[in-house]
């Protein structure tokens, strides 16, 4: 095993943590609105209380259903939370036989929240009767949270508030599994499709970046697959994780 990839095993850890930390800022933001509307109109509700005119009765329903739509927006913050609790679990778990589906639906319930708040579309369009793949949940789960989120900053960069979509694809072919991580946004240049997965090469900037995607692949190949992209500048970038079954 040569020196860089070692190097890249023990970054695997590290990029986890990076990628649960962002998750988790995403819920405490998600959370921290939920609780700025609840204190709002939990000091509305209380004047109209407070105040024993006529006029305050009309504000009453609206205060309901304000509270009704605070009450949803607090369950889908707990629920993201529940996500996040899931995948510190399947960091601990052993490498094994995997449902690969049931890993790609919880990359974007995982992203969804940050994705939606940047207008992007992210859709899961998963195949029936995929063959198991042996791996790491938590590291599986971690390239396509990955991916994704790749995918969501290249459409920010390039389209800003217009959004786009990112489209997460299983399917199953002889021997094993293909996922897809597919967006709308500027794309991979022919001649990057290989250095894109360079060590500190980034699209960004500031500490930390250039490691998502060389970590990503060592990740595949250590479940004895690939990683690999497209070339398709200006027509959005497409990633493939190939894995054997089991």
């Amino acid at each position: 095993m040569s020196s860089e990839q070692e190097w890249l095993d023990a970054l695997c850890v590290r990029q986890r943590l990076d990628v649960f930390g962002e998750l988790a800022g995403g819920v405490a933001h998600q959370l921290n609105n939920a609780l700025s509307v609840v204190n709002g109109y939990e000091e509305l509700l209380l004047e109209a209380l407070d105040d024993e005119s006529s006029k305050a009765a009309p504000d009453i329903d609206e205060l309901r259903t304000r509270a009704r739509t605070v009450h949803t927006w607090t369950g889908t913050a707990l629920s993201v939370a529940r996500r996040l609790h899931s995948m510190s679990a399947h960091m601990r778990e052993e490498r094994g036989p995997l449902d690969v589906n049931g890993l790609a639906a919880e990359a974007v319930d995982l992203c969804r929240y940050r994705c939606e708040r940047e207008n992007i579309l992210l859709i899961a369009d998963l195949s029936d009767g995929l063959p198991l793949v042996i791996a790491h949940p938590g590291e599986l789960l971690q390239v396509m949270v990955n991916l994704v989120q790749n995918a969501r900053e290249a459409i920010d960069r390039a389209n800003g508030t217009d959004g786009g979509t990112i489209r997460l694809t299983t399917t199953g072919h002889e021997g094993g599994v293909c996922i897809a991580v597919e967006d709308d946004g500027p794309g991979v240049a022919a001649d990057e499709v290989e250095s894109i997965f360079a060590v500190g090469r980034s699209a960004k900037s500031g500490p930390g970046v250039g490691l998502g995607l060389p970590v990503s692949r060592r990740i595949a190949q250590r479940c004895g697959g690939s990683l690999s992209a497209e070339a398709g500048a200006d027509e959005g970038a497409r990633f493939l994780i190939d894995l054997p079954s089991e």
